[in-house]
């Protein structure tokens, strides 16, 4: 609870009035997210935020919810507050004809209301709860918005399903807007790329960023949509005539790394090249991995070497796998793979299961591979695939970081045709716990088998 002199506390009574006067209100504190999950505050999502205004509001908004619940004192609390008034001011300068104003004050001032009433601050609360006015549930623009906030917030907390759930009802309400199409879009991204990073998009996801783009033709989300044609892999044309139609992109950095990544994934390094220079902030992470990216996609592994490194200290995570095939090739046995990986995993423990089960694999496949350690090996098998026997990196073609001549199978195939066959011949040779692991991990590979 943040500081306050006894005699300007709040009275019991009056706490419990406006607590429940403030029941149905519409912000991240009524809306039933009460897990705590900490947002990463250093998180920059810059490729949205400084160009879609309503996205940094609510980044803004599950801000102040966050700071209040995890006990943040009153100063970060109000400060937040006041970058919550200065993005409402670009909102309303930007005129977006399908988002409503007056949800999106409403969203504001409900969670002023309860950030003030948390802070004890009865004068100023007062004041504002008097302003605070409801949705009109009968006007489609209101409730749409206030469906839409709901979703942007749930995307601060990486809950995908909730968030598409919310933003599938700020579409039901008003089909026409098209950032509610581009919310959509960018979320079944997230989605598909918390399964399988590389994954291509499926035909909702591109047709949703198709309305996204063809409704006001806003060159944003036509840089967007470049992306998702150039990671659909058959669709470069498209990509390409696409960038080359945009007209008046916003000078903004995260939007031209996107495009110089497309660029590279096509391998068009003087069109990434020109992009490259225009970067304002050559400093940030992203600058730095796609920098990296650039000089490893042409075997330049000195140069794209400390881009790298430097791109991996602010914890990205898709950085670390081109970082591990740069220091291989340069540093070669002196660059200890199996300890960088175990340090990987202490470091990215509290992120995605994905991410937890990417790594683990590999570690798994490095013990057994450069290692030769068969116990350590299975641990971590075991340890990847109960995190999720379904998971379609267990299936597919797997690809392993460290370099080296592999078998190219799924997981499952290379425990049951390549590890455990001599394992499981022998098991009188190995102790308790390894004939353990051993028999567990033929019993899952016998279980997903016949899915292959």
């Amino acid at each position: 609870m943040a500081e306050t002199n006894e005699e300007m506390k709040i009275s019991e009574e009056s706490q419990k009035h406006y607590e429940r006067k403030m029941e149905n209100f519409e912000c991240p504190f009524t809306w039933g997210m009460s897990e705590t999950i900490c947002i990463d505050t250093d998180d920059i999502r810059g490729d949205n935020e400084e160009v879609i205004p309503l996205m940094k509001f609510m980044r803004c908004i599950a801000l102040v919810y966050d700071y209040t619940r995890t006990n943040k004192d009153s100063q970060t609390i109000l400060e937040k507050l006041n970058d919550c008034d200065d993005v409402i001011i670009k909102i309303q300068n930007d005129g977006h004809p399908h988002i409503s104003i007056e949800a999106v004050l409403s969203v504001f001032k409900a969670t002023k209301c309860f950030a003030l009433l948390y802070l004890q601050m009865e004068p100023e609360l007062k004041t504002i709860f008097a302003e605070t006015v409801s949705i009109d549930s009968s006007e489609k623009k209101q409730t749409s918005t206030v469906k839409a906030c709901r979703s942007i917030a749930w995307s601060n907390y990486s809950r995908t399903t909730k968030t598409i759930e919310c933003i599938r009802e700020a579409i039901a309400d008003n089909p026409d807007c098209d950032l509610w199409h581009f919310i959509l879009a960018k979320t079944l991204r997230s989605k598909r790329q918390k399964k399988k990073f590389n994954s291509q998009p499926d035909a909702e996801e591109i047709e949703s960023f198709e309305k996204a783009y063809n409704t006001r033709k806003n060159p944003v989300f036509g840089v967007f949509l470049a992306k998702a044609y150039n990671e659909d892999r058959h669709e470069n044309d498209k990509a390409l005539k696409m960038i080359e139609s945009l007209q008046d992109i916003p000078r903004n950095d995260s939007l031209l790394l996107i495009i110089v990544l497309i660029y590279i994934r096509m391998r068009d390094f003087k069109n990434a090249k020109s992009c490259f220079d225009k970067v304002a902030n050559k400093k940030s992470s992203m600058y730095s991995h796609y920098r990296g990216l650039y000089f490893l996609k042409q075997k330049q592994y000195q140069e794209a070497h400390p881009f790298l490194k430097k791109a991996i200290e602010t914890n990205n995570f898709q950085a670390e796998f081109n970082y591990m095939n740069c220091a291989q090739v340069i540093h070669k046995k002196r660059f200890d793979l199996t300890q960088y990986l175990l340090q990987m995993l202490d470091k990215y423990r509290s992120w995605s299961k994905h991410m937890l089960q990417t790594i683990t694999l590999h570690l798994a496949y490095t013990y057994f591979k450069k290692d030769k350690n068969i116990k350590e090996s299975l641990k971590y098998f075991l340890e990847a695939i109960e995190i999720n026997p379904d998971a379609i990196l267990l299936k597919e073609t797997y690809r392993p970081v460290l370099l080296c001549d592999w078998p190219k199978k799924s997981i499952y195939k290379i425990l049951s045709k390549n590890i455990l066959p001599d394992i499981c011949e022998h098991l009188d040779l190995w102790d308790e716990k390894t004939k353990e692991r051993a028999i567990a991990l033929e019993k899952y590979c016998n279980e997903h088998q016949p899915q292959l």
